[in-house]
């Protein structure tokens, strides 16, 4: 017996299933984390108001959970060598920050801040 489409949606764990599979692996930059997440769009002000700020412009910033704290993320980027030239930039800029993929399916929201 073929299996309905109703049944295979049903047998794969939710991350696989339905919209959480339109949302592949995802190449983001960390910029920032922390355990509230309101405080990250503190963050993300502080990052866009200092020298990393020309770098920044132009990007709206995601957050995703990571255990009991939260990413601050900019992207998504095409591929792992466009994240990891603005990985570079940043740096030129004197901020520290690092690639970061998202599983597929993976929530990312955008933060919205004040």
């Amino acid at each position: 017996k073929t299996a309905t489409t109703e049944e295979t949606a049903k047998a794969r764990p939710e991350s696989e299933s339905g919209a959480a599979r339109a949302a592949g692996e995802r190449y983001w930059v960390q910029v920032a984390g922390g355990a509230n997440k309101g405080d990250l769009d503190r963050a993300w002000n502080k990052l866009k108001d200092g020298p990393a700020g020309s770098v920044l412009a132009g990007h709206t910033p995601s957050t995703t959970p990571l255990k009991t704290t939260n990413r601050l993320l900019v992207g998504p980027f095409a591929d792992t060598s466009e994240a990891q030239a603005f990985v570079n930039k940043l740096a030129g800029a004197g901020t520290s920050s690092f690639l970061f993929k998202s599983a597929p399916g993976q929530k990312v929201d955008r933060l919205h801040g004040p």
